[in-house]
């Protein structure tokens, strides 16, 4: 159906055009004649026209002009509309399920209350999109709008799918995209229209400064003009990506796989190519620029390419570069120091922590200190005398607290818990005297632990033993 004749019937008061392929008739000068040949294979358009409650089942639109077009209360379902033009529309509760929307240009589109649940938006572009509570949508393209409308600020992406996303322009500075899925190379959708295709992310002008993309798969990613600078690209796979044009000073692509990847133009000073193999770039390194980007024995160039005249760095000169006296840094880390092992843990030690974990949680009793690697479970009667793993004889400490606390200069009152410290060690720890440590244990083994206090008590000189009657 010619677009002018549904637009004809919409006014009449129709409103179903389901199972129509809409058009657009134009009338060409043939050449070679001179005659007026109508054809009708133009796609149609309904720019800024009114269709507010238009049924368009299972229609064809593929390509339209839809721009500013009214579709509220639309229903579009199952519709090829595929590379159409959205920008400005209206389509507040329309019913767009298992539509296709493939590459659709929805910039400034209203989507309040919209339903779009099964519905191909891969490659369509988001900015500017408006988006509310009611809008039924799946989350990675929920994601993919707020990134571009900037409502969040998105820095943990790791992991997450955004294939086939159009990120044209994306602020995702300091965004952790690592292992974040951007390639596929066969799609299977609900239409199956776009069987074995492959289907890329593109993140062309997108800014990622100091992004973390490791391992990150971005084969035939369109990154032209990205910025880059000190984004982390070890291990990422640059497959057949584009990066003309790109801006990557001093990002780290040590290991990354840049296998007929197009680098024309693109800026890699500074940038750690360690390890990576660059023989099998689209030109072959000519056209960027490389000047200070640094490599090792292990990197790989194309044949006959002489990494001294593209003004390249072996990582042996950066070493000798960067200390005043590079002969005595080298000797004093060459030099092999007899280190004493440390001896095995206690069996049970571990298990004995993670109980204590589960029973005060992860921080230290008396500071409140949550930083893992300096929480140490401590034994209040010491495990030599007594060779016990019990719960009701142990504490979470920070590090330096359980030093003192086994050298007798900290200890717990029994009855008020409150923490006392010897005058050696006042200056320093004066602001944890008093504190008050919260006890989770009932029945025995609280009783247990009075007694394991009271008797650590005892054995520091400096505590008037009256104090614990």
């Amino acid at each position: 159906m010619e677009d002018r004749e549904l637009l004809k019937f919409y006014k009449e008061g129709k409103r179903n055009f389901s199972h129509h392929r809409l058009y657009n008739r134009n009338i060409e000068l043939h050449n070679i004649c001179d005659r007026v040949i109508w054809t009708d294979n133009a796609p149609p358009n309904f720019s800024n026209e009114n269709l507010a409650e238009i049924i368009l089942t299972h229609s064809n639109l593929y390509h339209a002009n839809l721009s500013g077009t009214n579709f509220s209360g639309a229903t579009l379902i199952d519709v090829d509309l595929s590379y159409v033009n959205l920008s400005g529309a209206n389509l507040v509760d329309t019913d767009l399920r298992d539509t296709n929307l493939y590459h659709a240009n929805l910039s400034g589109a209203n989507l309040s209350g919209a339903d779009l649940t099964n519905t191909c938006l891969d490659g369509a572009i988001f900015k500017n999109v408006i988006i509310d509570e009611k809008t039924k949508i799946h989350k990675k393209y929920y994601l993919i709008s707020q990134i571009l409308n900037e409502e969040v600020v998105v820095v943990n992406l790791s992991g997450i799918d955004l294939i086939g996303a159009n990120l044209d322009g994306a602020n995702l500075t300091k965004a952790d995209l690592s292992n974040a899925k951007l390639h596929e190379d066969r799609v299977n959708n609900a239409s199956n229209i776009y069987q074995n295709k492959i289907l890329i992310t593109r993140l062309k002008k997108a800014i990622l400064t100091e992004a973390n993309l490791e391992n990150a798969n971005l084969g035939r990613a369109d990154l032209r003009g990205a910025n880059l600078t000190g984004a982390n690209l070890r291990g990422a796979d640059l497959t057949e990506a584009d990066l003309r044009k790109a801006d990557l000073t001093g990002a780290n692509l040590m290991g990354s796989n840049l296998t007929r990847c197009r680098i024309r133009d693109a800026n890699f000073s500074k940038v750690d190519f360690r390890n990576t193999d660059l023989t099998n770039t689209k030109t072959k390194l000519t056209g960027a620029k490389l000047k200070g980007a640094y490599y090792n024995d292990e990197t790989k160039f194309p044949e006959g390419f002489n990494p001294k005249f593209a003004q390249m760095i072996h990582e042996d000169d950066i070493k000798t570069k960067k200390y005043h006296n590079s002969e005595w840094i080298e000797l004093l880390t060459k030099k092999k120091v007899k280190t004493v092992k440390s001896p095995p843990p206690r069996e049970g030690q571990q298990e004995f922590k993670e109980e204590l974990k589960e029973t005060y949680g992860y921080r230290c009793l008396i500071s409140g200190c949550h930083i893992e690697q300096i929480i140490e479970a401590s034994h209040i009667i010491p495990y030599s005398k007594i060779e016990s793993h019990d719960v009701a004889n142990g504490l979470l400490l920070r590090v330096d607290l359980h030093r003192l606390f086994d050298a007798h200069l900290i200890a717990i009152h029994p009855t008020t818990r409150e923490v006392l410290i010897s005058e050696q060690i006042a200056k320093d720890y004066q602001d944890i005297r008093g504190i008050k440590i919260a006890s989770c244990l009932t029945g025995e083994d609280a009783t247990k632990q009075q007694d394991a206090l009271r008797y650590h008590c005892e054995q520091c000189n400096w505590i008037d033993k009256q104090l614990l009657e």
